[in-house]
């Protein structure tokens, strides 16, 4: 059983290992499906630009951070979702408008990454790309 409170998995958490490039470029991938979700939730014309760019880059910073100093799976999920809730406070709407925004755009991330996770512990993937082949 896996422990959502402790390191997870036995992926290296240095920044230039294989499984640390890899979850950048997929947490750059995941921060713009999430920006582009947000556009179908919420308008925005009347959001500040610049305001909006620094939003999402402190997201990906953030998050980045808390991945490869801590790798623990719940701390990584938590900053995901409180991400994405602070984000939509740019936008105009209720708060219970997002919240559900905030939760469907995270859900199928999640699913996706649990899907990966699954796939790469049953290869008994440890970081090393040369491992796969």
């Amino acid at each position: 059983m896996i422990d959502l409170f402790t390191l997870h998995g036995p992926f290296p958490t240095e920044l230039f290992s294989t499984a640390g490039v890899l979850f950048l470029i997929n947490n750059l991938f995941r921060i713009y499906v999430a920006y582009r979700f947000v556009g179908v939730f919420f308008d925005r014309s009347n959001v500040n630009r610049v305001k909006e760019v620094l939003a999402y880059l402190g997201y990906f910073a953030l998050n980045s951070v808390m991945y490869l100093a801590f790798n623990i799976l719940f701390l990584t999920m938590l900053t995901n979702i409180l991400s994405i809730f602070a984000i939509t406070f740019l936008y105009k709407s209720r708060v219970s408008t997002k919240a559900l925004a905030t939760l469907l755009i995270y859900a199928p991330a999640l699913c996706v990454e649990s899907l990966m996770f699954v796939f790469l512990m049953a290869l008994d993937f440890d970081g090393d790309m040369a491992n796969l082949v």
